[in-house]
């Protein structure tokens, strides 16, 4: 197995002690460099070569996480880490791969890893060349989002949301009507946001009020997609990208 190479940036000590301490149990782990705060993050970004993940801290002096991770224009993968729960859902907005809410466990910390790990599978598959479109896609498809989640503003509360969970998003005035297979979730959000958010082969927007969930959908009949018993319109402007996602002309 490829080693991970990680940069933990955090401004506390013992932040930075626990990454270090889980990380003496993981053979494969391998902490490149230690970071007090993003100007020391960036050096580290220039001088060590092939990082592949990030631990960042969002509350930091100087510049924030959410901010150095806003500036960077080719960024490994990013693991936010931090105390507070109201970030959790712009760090998902810049792509981040988890979300680590401290002080968090030994068993969460390795689930972060997983997914980098999948990332690394994923772009060593890709880069090998020799394997054909479909199988690339149907290998990031499975890999790359499906066991991922998001956090959203609902209810009162930062409700986390399983993608593989959401059956389709539908706009309905300021606010988006979440569904997933046992209930739903009201957020004030729009589907613009959402579509940006969510990953192009796993969602496809269908429709000016919906984004449906491709691996949800049951059955397509003129311009209408079922799913879970349910009918949602296509748009004819959106018939296009529907057609590319499923494969069809």
């Amino acid at each position: 197995m490829k080693p991970i190479r990680c940069l933990v940036v955090d401004d506390e000590p013992l932040a930075q002690r626990v990454i270090e301490n889980f990380a003496r149990s993981l053979p494969h782990l391998q902490i490149v460099r230690k970071c007090n705060n993003a100007v020391e993050a960036l050096d580290a970004l220039h001088t060590e070569k092939d990082i592949d993940v990030i631990f960042l801290d969002i509350q930091m002096p100087r510049l924030s996480g959410l901010s150095f991770a806003r500036s960077l224009k080719h960024a490994p993968p990013i693991i936010f880490t931090t105390a507070f729960a109201e970030h959790a859902l712009e760090s998902y907005d810049l792509e981040a791969v988890d979300y680590l809410k401290k002080p968090f466990s030994f068993e969460r910390f390795c689930q972060a890893l997983e997914k980098v790990q999948r990332r690394m599978e994923v772009a060593a598959v890709t880069s090998a060349g020799g394997v054909s479109n479909v199988v690339e896609s149907r290998v990031s498809a499975a890999t790359s989002w499906a066991d991922q989640s998001v956090f959203i503003k609902a209810e009162g509360a930062m409700v986390r949301v399983d993608l593989a969970d959401i059956l389709l998003i539908e706009g309905v005035g300021d606010y988006v009507k979440l569904v997933r297979r046992n209930s739903t979730l009201i957020s004030h959000e729009t589907l613009q946001q959402w579509e940006r958010r969510l990953p192009s082969d796993g969602f496809v927007r269908v429709h000016k009020s919906f984004i449906v969930a491709v691996g949800q959908i049951d059955a397509i009949k003129g311009g209408e997609i079922l799913i879970e018993e349910r009918w949602i319109p296509i748009g004819r402007v959106y018939r296009a990208a529907l057609d590319a996602v499923i494969g069809t002309k």
